[in-house]
């Protein structure tokens, strides 16, 4: 071994740091990473700084195989007295600083004396050591934490994912009882519906009839105790019948019955109202003009009889898609 003073101070230094370093993977090697994207340059770096920061200094050390490694202090360095020679000095055996302390003027006869003496040795190997350097901090203190993930960062990411997987559950939830409230109130809004459409169609069907038989183009011929005055009677009796319970029917079920249908509904009881008016006050079955109106009032009511029913169709259509 080379018993020298920054020798010595060198090898303390490097045990204090491989005891660090010791005590530091003994106390990290339980934690689990769980990622860890360690790339082509950090693999390069590990292998330049395990061969580089733990067996060159003890070969250096205790072996005489890097002696060629050695190099002269510049003339200008006895001259630097007290606390800037002892630094100047240590910064010669570590080949790191010793570019960084000097002045211009210094640093112009250090180059020159290397220059002389042919030991470019001395004056790359501070210069790609402080590139070594400077790379290897660069990435450990700036690239590679973000390759890494410890378990810490795992369980905030976890709690991070529970906390949306919960959110999403809590929403899921919601949409699920209001398409099961919205299923429900279409399945009763439904069967309300067609309880009204199964009672209101019947009556509209008598209305029909009785309207059909006020003045039948094709009519049978009087009973031998029938007068056409009393046949009249008759047919106008079981109109007013249909009609009110048609209208009755309609009133009773108007909050429930669909605002379209509802319209069409009202367009045909006014229709059938008003051929009822025109067969008793048109009263000349011998002009055309008497059965003229009865056939268009007939057409017209056949026609509003369809789209009532067509409306309700489509209504009923419409809950399919729930």
């Amino acid at each position: 071994m080379r018993i020298q003073l920054w020798n010595l101070v060198f090898l303390i230094g490097f045990i204090v740091y491989v005891a660090i370093r010791g005590v530091f993977k003994q106390r990290t090697k339980s934690n689990e990473k769980a990622v860890n994207r360690v790339d082509a340059l950090g693999k390069a770096l590990l292998v330049l700084v395990i061969p580089g920061g733990l067996f060159v200094p003890p070969v250096y050390l205790f072996t005489p195989w890097l002696t060629f490694a050695d190099y002269s202090v510049p003339t200008f360095a006895p001259s630097c007295e007290g606390l800037p020679g002892t630094i100047l000095k240590a910064a010669q055996n570590l080949h790191l600083g010793i570019l960084l302390s000097m002045t211009p003027e210094g640093l112009k006869a250090y180059v020159d004396a290397v220059i002389k003496n042919h030991d470019l040795w001395a004056f790359l190997a501070p210069a790609i050591a402080s590139f070594i350097g400077v790379t290897l901090a660069f990435y450990l203190f700036n690239e590679r934490p973000k390759n890494l993930a410890t378990k810490k960062d795992i369980e905030q990411i976890t709690t991070e994912i529970e906390s949306s997987k919960s959110f999403f559950t809590e929403r899921l939830e919601h949409l699920k009882r209001d398409v099961g409230s919205q299923v429900h109130y279409g399945k009763v809004r439904y069967e309300c519906e067609t309880k009204v459409f199964e009672e209101i169609w019947p009556k509209l069907w008598s209305l029909r009839m009785a309207v059909a038989m006020l003045r039948p183009i094709m009519d049978s011929p009087l009973r031998p105790d029938e007068t056409k005055e009393h046949r009249r009677s008759e047919r106008a009796q079981v109109f007013k019948s249909s009609y009110d319970d048609f209208v009755r029917v309609m009133q009773q079920n108007r909050p429930f019955c669909p605002l379209g249908i509802w319209q069409e509904l009202l367009a045909l009881r006014i229709l059938c109202w008003d051929e009822a008016v025109d067969s008793v006050f048109l009263d000349s079955e011998s002009q055309k003009e008497y059965w003229t109106k009865a056939l268009e009032n007939t057409k017209v009511i056949d026609e509003q009889t369809e789209k009532v029913c067509e409306a309700i169709r489509i209504r009923l259509t419409e809950f399919d898609r729930v």
